[in-house]
């Protein structure tokens, strides 16, 4: 593993991207509770980042591994920075495919409105997304702090 990774930071903006998009999707459904003809909306993200960390590890377990995926020089012997320009090069690769769908919900609704948006339920998932966000921020700031103190030991 690389002495400063940035992986933590890509990932955490990743969620953060995504739940950022997630709220105001949610706020749409709550403004439109009352609309007629109006389906929910939310964004699927959360089993997509879950593989990606998933992939990142195995990636990570490859390089510990001493896996060369097939890198080799015209001697038969292994170049170092061919492998770190690979193992970069998918990295970037894994997190690319991270790509939030919009999904509706079916419309079940009971009311002649033909509207789908129970106001009570958009509202606990506003407050649990928002939650989630606070956490995910967190967890991006202590990252930056942890650099910020790296640099500062760094230049003493």
């Amino acid at each position: 593993m690389d002495f400063i990774s940035t992986r933590p930071m890509e990932v955490t903006t990743l969620a953060l991207d995504a739940l950022s998009t997630r709220n105001k999707l949610l706020a749409a459904n709550v403004a439109n509770a009352e609309t007629p003809n109006y389906t929910r909306v939310d964004l699927n993200f959360e089993g997509q980042l879950q593989q990606i960390v998933s992939d990142l590890q195995e990636t990570d377990n490859a390089r510990s591994n001493n896996n060369t995926a097939g890198i080799r020089l015209a001697d038969n012997s292994v170049n170092p920075q061919e492998i770190g320009f690979k193992a970069l090069k998918n990295e970037h690769e894994i997190l690319g495919r991270f790509n939030p769908e919009i999904i509706s919900t079916p419309n079940n609704s009971l009311d002649s409105s033909n509207n789908n948006v129970n106001l009570e339920a958009e509202m606990a998932e506003v407050s649990k997304n928002g939650m989630k966000y606070s956490a995910v921020a967190t967890l991006q700031e202590r990252i930056f702090r942890g650099l910020q103190e790296l640099i500062r030991g760094a230049a003493v």
